[in-house]
């Protein structure tokens, strides 16, 4: 319960992360799907960030990780939500350039991401 409490606030962040920067690339302009792409894997860093502080703090408690294992956590955090990072970016683009409404694809791009990274960091970053 606490993952996915965790993961609805990091899609949260995520969009106010592309938010942020798709009105820093685009000034204030339509993005093309360049600057589209670019804004979704940047945000899609921030909220893999925030996911990880906020899981090690509060979700996994009773495992949090501190000092070199938190850094080689964070490392194997990353890497085990790689391909929900691509599968993120992935549907996100190709809805966004299809036309879909710009947050729409961005919103749907961060669900498809969170889906993964539950199971995989549940049996690689946290594991017993």
């Amino acid at each position: 319960v606490k993952f996915c409490m965790v993961g609805t606030l990091g899609v949260g962040v995520h969009m106010a992360a592309y938010l942020s920067l798709a009105r820093l690339l685009g000034g204030g302009e339509q993005l093309n799907v360049a600057g589209f792409s670019l804004a979704v894997i940047g945000a899609t860093e921030v909220a893999i960030i925030f996911n990880f502080s906020l899981n090690n703090i509060w979700t996994f408690a009773n495992q949090k990780l501190k000092g070199i294992g938190a850094i080689k956590g964070f490392g194997k955090y990353n890497v085990a939500c790689i391909l929900g990072a691509i599968a993120n970016w992935a549907v996100s683009t190709f809805l966004f350039s299809r036309g879909w409404v710009e947050l729409l694809a961005v919103f749907i791009g961060a669900i498809t991401g969170v889906l993964w990274n539950y199971s995989m960091n549940r049996m690689i970053t946290w594991r017993k």
